[in-house]
């Protein structure tokens, strides 16, 4: 699967151009992260460029969301009920965009797994803690 480097696969969970990221434009990049999400997008491997785009603009150290008292996963997952709680349908068309372009290459399909896992899940009782 190829995409086009101006645009977005989905834009919730990639929500940055790959082109703003190549040419770092309004945004610093940490690498590896920028060209693992960028690699991984073309690919098709979704969970990888996730995986990369929680840690590409140095959000992450050691495993914990700066700022936050939580792990990516749990950072990955506060998102993903945001989205489905906020913004069902782009949240519903997400999710039909991943489940659609599975690929067996991906090394972070844990990812995605928790993305669905959302989907499937009642989020109406859930209150999140406000952003920043």
């Amino acid at each position: 699967m190829s995409h086009n480097d101006t645009e977005t696969p989905e834009y919730l969970f990639l929500d940055i151009p790959m082109k703003q990221v190549l040419e770092q434009d309004g945004i610093q990049v940490e690498e590896p992260w920028g060209r693992l999400y960028i690699n991984a997008i073309h690919e098709g491997r979704f969970g990888d460029a996730i995986w990369g785009r929680y840690h590409m603009l140095g959000d992450v150290e050691d495993g914990k969301v700066e700022g936050e008292d939580m792990n990516m996963a749990e950072s990955i997952k506060q998102d993903a009920i945001g989205y489905k709680q906020h913004d069902r349908e782009d949240f519903d068309k997400a999710v039909s965009f991943y489940k659609e372009h599975m690929n067996s290459g991906d090394g972070h399909p844990e990812v995605l797994g928790i993305i669905f896992g959302v989907d499937r899940e009642d989020v109406s009782g859930i209150k999140l803690p406000p952003v920043g």
